[in-house]
């Protein structure tokens, strides 16, 4: 006996004809499932034709309705949309046809913020949905989700609120990476690299440098400590010149600012997780570098982000920790 599939991968074996790669997910025809397969070296080896997968007539008019209403302005007919993909068990067929339309709307609707952050809520609501095995379409959800991350421009108007829709995003590939990441030892480790390289990247424009620094704040502690933080006052001293009055780009200084934010927010967090009254002897020493990294660059800026109660006690927020 065989199967047509492991973990979404197809065994190369003579029982399983393999189709032409270059076919999309959707359209590839699938091999049928032979039981007690004869051995593949004997003459005897019954070959039976390559079959499409096709859906029926039901499960199409689900799929035109539902990607109909999440691309449409009607609150009602998105809601219900949402609510069917989160809770809907019966979806299995249709989850490559899914995760395909997410990638194409991606693709060529990169401009349309309203279509994007519908697009994201989608893809959220699948990965909800209990009943789905959603990480085996995970190589064509996550390059749609980073680009949402880190890509220039998502909107024509760069005063619009780019920056709500990249947040959203970096938060659903946290969300990816800590559910999946120990079935996938490597996931994790490919998403970090990839914001680090952004974030370090001087040609990078500040958007995609902002995606970066949103990706690893979501990420968690050890990914700022290790990734971000290191580099924080080098990246910083960069931004300077940008901020300057004498720029007459207001646009670009308007997104290093939003740069600088989103790295106060980060540090911020950073030392709200770790900062306890007498809690030094059980900090790290890559936590306690960390810290005085941060209030050599930040200081008293990051005071807001510690519990008041706490705060009144100490002069620094250095002091917090003994």
């Amino acid at each position: 006996m065989h199967w047509l599939a492991v973990e979404g991968v197809q065994p190369k074996i003579p029982e399983n004809d393999v189709a032409d790669s270059s076919s999309s997910v959707v359209d590839n025809p699938l091999p049928t499932v032979t039981m007690n397969a004869p051995d593949p070296s004997s003459s005897g080896v019954e070959r039976k034709p390559l079959v499409k997968h096709v859906l029926t007539d039901e499960m199409q008019l689900y799929f035109d309705k539902v990607t109909d209403a999440i691309k449409s302005d009607e609150y009602a007919r998105q809601h219900a949309a949402y609510a069917s993909l989160t809770k809907d068990p019966g979806l299995h067929q249709l989850l490559p046809y899914f995760s395909k339309f997410i990638y194409d709307e991606v693709k060529h609707s990169q401009r349309d913020l309203t279509l994007l952050t519908a697009i994201l809520r989608m893809a959220r609501c699948l990965l909800s949905n209990s009943s789905l095995r959603i990480e085996l379409y995970l190589e064509q959800l996550i390059p749609s989700i980073l680009t949402c991350v880190l890509n220039r421009q998502l909107c024509e108007n760069p005063a619009d609120d780019h920056w709500a829709v990249r947040k959203s995003a970096a938060q659903l590939m946290a969300q990816i990476c800590h559910r999946f990441g120990g079935s996938y030892e490597s996931l994790q480790l490919r998403v970090s690299k990839t914001y680090h390289e952004a974030f370090l990247d001087p040609t990078r424009p500040f958007t995609s440098q902002y995606g970066a620094i949103v990706g690893c704040l979501y990420l968690g502690p050890l990914v700022m400590e290790s990734l971000l933080f290191p580099h924080v006052a080098t990246y910083l001293a960069r931004l300077e010149p940008v901020m300057s009055p004498q720029n007459p780009n207001l646009v670009q200084r308007l997104e290093a600012l939003h740069c600088v934010g989103i790295l106060e927010q980060a540090a911020g967090q950073y030392l709200s997780q770790h900062i306890q009254p007498g809690q030094h002897a059980t900090l790290s020493r890559e936590c306690l570098d960390t810290m005085h990294v941060l209030d050599a660059v930040f200081g008293e800026t990051l005071t807001p982000y510690i519990c008041p109660s706490l705060g009144d006690q100490a002069t620094t927020y250095m002091d917090l920790t003994w």
